[in-house]
């Protein structure tokens, strides 16, 4: 399953995504920590964005999907392997006090933004009983024994 909210970056998923088509779900979404309306937010001069709630009024960019409601609509029941690379947004999703969809994963991997988000992120991680590891950016959680 792979979510991409930017529409030509998704189309460049699906395109390569279609020898695997039985295999793979790619969505036009975004992972979000509640279910909502977004609005993508670009950064001037640079090619980044993040994901924003929609206004009253304002037109969504696409559906902010949770990894719980994820799990449940395709009833994944365990995840061995959920990537996360949320462009800054990891750090309001690992803040939840709602994250009972991590006792569903063996292994998380998360491209953390900043200082602040890899807290988020190692504190959610202790508390469901992961070892967590940093390599570069990316924050890797495993749960002992796995892999």
């Amino acid at each position: 399953m792979a979510l991409e909210p930017d529409q030509e970056n998704f189309e460049l998923l699906s395109m390569n995504a279609e020898p695997y088509k039985e295999r793979v779900v790619a969505l036009r979404n975004a992972l979000w920590w509640k279910s909502s309306a977004l609005k993508i937010a670009r950064a001037a001069g640079d090619n980044s964005h993040s994901m924003l709630e929609c206004q009253e009024g304002e037109a969504p960019y696409c559906q902010g999907l949770t990894p719980f409601e994820l799990m449940e609509r395709y009833a994944i029941p365990q995840a061995d392997i959920f990537k996360i690379d949320i462009e800054g947004s990891e750090e309001i999703l690992f803040r939840q006090e709602n994250l009972e969809w991590l006792s569903r994963c063996r292994v998380v991997v998360v491209d953390v933004h900043s200082d602040e988000a890899g807290r988020a992120v190692g504190a959610a991680a202790r508390r469901f009983g992961y070892i967590v590891r940093r390599h570069r950016e990316l924050l890797v959680l495993r749960r002992s024994g796995e892999l």
